[in-house]
């Protein structure tokens, strides 16, 4: 154990001791959060510094990388990436507790705190030492040295802490009362819609990055980490649209057990996947013991009922006669429910295949297989969501939100008609590629490989022109970059747009003669990126309508016994 280990380990224990010991006081979350983010701060520094006396740096940075890739490798590293999940996790419990009034609340936070740390530096520590310790960190993978990478996964596990932040507040709002001092579901607003437009915003970027890549399959060509993540997005769709404050904890509730159960069985090692926290399941004890803690909390706290059903009926939340939903909001719903089921169902079967060892590869959902599934319910729900934002008068935000998944539906299911066509094109002779035609006219080698013939890669640029049925023809330059010191090499597509589709042309091996080319159609693809970026900033219109809700008993500034 090294120095910084112990340290971290010493001050955790005592701030999670002290929070547990003293609920009352103010201090020991604030010493809690401070413990996480001065662990932060010191892994930050040595991937800043390239210290590759820190085993999670000598893995997955080098010196002579950009300063953004270098912190960006902090979460590359997968101890790296579990210590800065738990340190917003823990952040965001610890002021959900700040602001509750009860003792039981605080003293989980203490708990959960405990409990993280134990997971992160018994099975996965960031900050251990390497032996022997090398002498130049082995650096990012090229998938890895993309933009998106210093801002996908940290919005992505932001996102998730603010899910289980969420649920923790819903689950102090159902010990104090029920549930039942919200008169309307629309007093949990930004409890569902901040989480969602954050999950949706770090799904949406990982989909375009995956889609950058050549070599990933495509926007939803992913692993289980990403298959995973449609769970809990569903379930805060459908807080958004419950009945009934107490309906709309509940849903914020089963997000959070989403969110924990996709990250014990995709990010521990138990499915193949390349997001995993750590290479072994060291990590997957601990995080499956903070799920099964959070679900038997909420089972218990669900279990409770106000203590006058007269006071609920007068509220407002329940009246005499159920409301009954209209045709519209039924089919909706009906839609929704059998696209998660097909989703959950198909990334079971990917993380079951993966765990058995059917597959050599990591297991990844098939795209057109997918879309095929899924374009009934697709289409469906673009039509009833439509119709249900215009029928029902919920204002700008809900419009925008709804007309949004529409569009994306519509593009999805558009994207069941995309094809990839891979030709071997002699140079400057037409080739067909199914309804395209396409010329390789020659490749040159890019300026900066010329200029530094030292550098780690350099990068083929081959001159293509592609002539489509109607005879537009389109000049693309894709590239190869190729790896020396790795031996191995990386597509860079080129890509148009027409219309709602893209083109897009991907190099896969060029010499003096001939070059293997690969010429995808994208269809609808526009409408996947439009529509997602509609529903985003509708849902984030919403959580903007509406004041958070709130964790701690207004009336009361104590803190109470949850007696």
């Amino acid at each position: 154990m090294n120095l910084a280990t112990l340290l971290i380990t010493v001050a955790s224990g005592a701030a999670a001791a002290w929070g547990y010991a003293r609920p009352a006081r103010s201090g020991p979350l604030a010493a809690i959060v401070a413990v996480w983010w001065l662990g932060a701060a010191w892994l930050a520094g040595a991937f800043v510094r390239t210290d590759l006396g820190v085993a999670a740096v000598a893995g997955s940075s080098s010196a002579d990388a950009p300063l953004h890739l270098r912190l960006a490798a902090i979460w590359a590293a997968p101890s790296g990436s579990l210590w800065v999940w738990c340190t917003l996790v823990a952040t965001g419990v610890a002021v959900v507790a700040h602001r509750s009034t009860f003792v039981w609340a605080r003293r989980s936070a203490a708990g959960c705190s405990a409990l993280l740390t134990a997971t992160c530096l018994l099975g996965a520590n960031p900050f251990a030492t390497p032996s022997p310790i090398p002498r130049r960190g082995a650096g990012l993978s090229p998938v890895l040295e993309h933009g998106l990478m210093t801002v996908h996964p940290p919005l992505l596990y932001a996102a998730q802490a603010a899910t289980i932040a969420a649920a923790v507040a819903a689950a102090i709002a159902i010990g104090r009362d029920g549930g039942d001092t919200l008169d309307r579901p629309a007093g949990t607003r930004r409890a569902w819609a901040i989480p969602l437009a954050a999950l949706a915003a770090a799904t949406i970027l990982g989909a375009w990055w995956a889609h950058d890549e050549a070599g990933w399959g495509g926007w939803w060509a992913w692993d289980p980490v990403e298959n995973t993540a449609l769970t809990p997005m569903a379930c805060l769709v459908a807080a958004g649209h419950a009945r009934t404050g107490r309906a709309a904890l509940r849903w914020i509730a089963a997000a959070a057990t989403a969110v924990l159960l996709g990250v014990v069985v995709a990010r521990t090692g138990w499915a193949s996947s390349v997001h995993a926290f750590a290479p072994s399941r060291g990590p997957a004890i601990g995080l499956a013991l903070f799920t099964l803690a959070f679900v038997a909390g909420w089972i218990t706290l669900a279990r409770r009922r106000p203590a006058c059903p007269a006071d609920e009926a007068e509220s407002g939340m329940l009246t005499a006669s159920p409301h009954r939903p209209g045709p519209l909001r039924v089919a909706t719903t009906v839609t929704a429910v059998i696209a998660t089921a097909v989703a959950v169902v198909v990334a079971a079967a990917e993380v079951a295949a993966a765990w058995l060892g059917t597959r050599a590869r990591p297991a990844v959902l098939d795209p057109v297989w997918a879309a095929r599934a899924l374009l009934p319910a697709g289409v469906l729900m673009a039509v009833a969501l439509a119709g249900w934002g215009w029928r029902r008068h919920h204002g700008a935000a809900a419009t925008i939100a709804h007309l949004g998944v529409a569009a994306l539906a519509v593009g999805a299911a558009l994207g069941t008609g995309s094809s990839a066509v891979r030709v071997i094109a002699p140079l400057d002779r037409a080739v067909s590629a199914g309804t395209d035609t396409v010329r390789w006219t020659g490749s040159t080698l890019a300026q900066s490989a010329v200029d530094d013939p030292g550098a780690d890669r350099d990068r083929l640029v081959l001159h293509v022109t592609v002539s489509d049925a109607g005879g537009r023809a389109m000049s693309l330059t894709p590239m190869i970059e190729r790896y020396p010191d790795l031996g191995s090499t990386r597509s860079r597509p080129a890509r148009a747009q027409l219309g709602l589709d893209e083109i897009e042309v991907a190099a896969l091996y060029a010499d003096d003669e001939r070059a293997t080319i690969e010429v995808r159609t994208h269809r609808g693809l526009l409408l996947v990126w439009w529509g997602a970026a509609l529903a985003i900033g509708g849902v984030g219109l919403a959580a903007l309508r509406r004041p958070a809700l709130r964790a701690a008993e207004p009336a009361e500034r104590s803190v109470q016994s949850d007696e």
